[in-house]
């Protein structure tokens, strides 16, 4: 079975420079979510995590921008990834929608380079915004009209309180652009059976729930979401590197989903979603 891995940060470049690499604390997250760390990660290896995608049958990778203080993974080097793996990786220029140069960082990096989608991380700005705030839907009718992909983290600690969570703002954005396809990474969690409902109801809005899969208080809905009520909408992502690629797919396949869910959930679901 193929896999495509919607949620990773590979030891590349800027993305080396994030917290999620200080080892102290990738240790304290897997130790939290009861998942444990892969060679990789630990040995901030581009080598061997090739070797572990291949080992666990993971065809394509997600890979995304962010913009967080005092430092994220700069779009250029998720460009520059994305051309040298063609054929393995997806990627996404995180966007700020405040920024005058928005629209020609999404012509720059999407239309004429070598990204996929976007990712916005609404929450995480000098301003925190919601992701229904007007001041963003130029980003938004930009993309539907040229068909480009929204990745929107929204959910755990992606803003600076409990509120940037609400799974409203996503039916709002989703009514208003109703044919934009929208990506929720860590899917508003903890408003998980919220969210679902939302993924139920509009077309075109995708449930990515990464590492709010792993042991945690309402994960459940997520694993009930791809069984039965919404397993067009569910989408797999390890978190990479906070968790190994190997043991987070291990974790998926024996956490109560079903295994003839499996193919959509690991592959065709993103696959549909980035029209592959």
């Amino acid at each position: 079975m193929k896999i495509l891995d919607f949620r990773v940060r590979p030891p590349f470049k800027s993305f080396m420079d994030c917290e999620v690499y200080d080892t102290p604390s990738m240790v304290a997250w897997a130790k939290r979510f009861g998942v444990p760390l892969g060679k990789s990660a630990v040995e901030k290896s581009l080598e061997i995590f090739w070797q572990e995608t291949e080992q666990a049958n993971i065809e394509k990778v997600v890979i995304a921008g962010n913009l967080r203080k005092p430092v994220g993974v700069k779009n250029q080097d998720v460009n520059e990834f994305a051309v040298l793996y063609p054929d393995k990786v997806l990627g996404a220029p995180c966007i700020d929608p405040l920024s005058p140069a928005a629209l020609d960082e999404i012509e720059k990096y999407v239309v004429n380079g070598a990204c996929k989608a976007i990712m916005m991380e609404p929450g995480y700005l000098d301003e925190p915004l919601l992701a229904d705030d007007e001041r963003i839907f130029p980003v938004y009718e930009f993309c539907q009209d040229k068909k480009i992909p929204v990745l929107l983290s929204v959910g755990g600690f992606c803003g600076p309180n409990v509120s940037f969570n609400d799974p409203m703002q996503i039916d709002n954005v989703a009514a208003r652009f109703a044919d934009l396809k929208i990506a929720v990474c860590h899917a508003c969690w903890p408003y998980t059976a919220e969210i679902c409902h939302v993924a139920m109801n509009r077309e075109f809005v995708y449930l990515a729930p990464d590492m709010y899969v792993f042991n945690c208080p309402g994960a459940d809905d997520y694993i009930r979401a791809v069984n039965y009520l919404i397993p067009e909408k569910m989408i797999y992502g390890s978190a990479y590197p906070i968790f190994s690629l190997e043991e987070s797919i291990k974790f998926y396949r024996h956490c109560g989903i079903h295994e003839e869910r499996f193919e959509d959930l690991f592959y065709n679901n993103a696959a549909a979603f980035f029209e592959l």
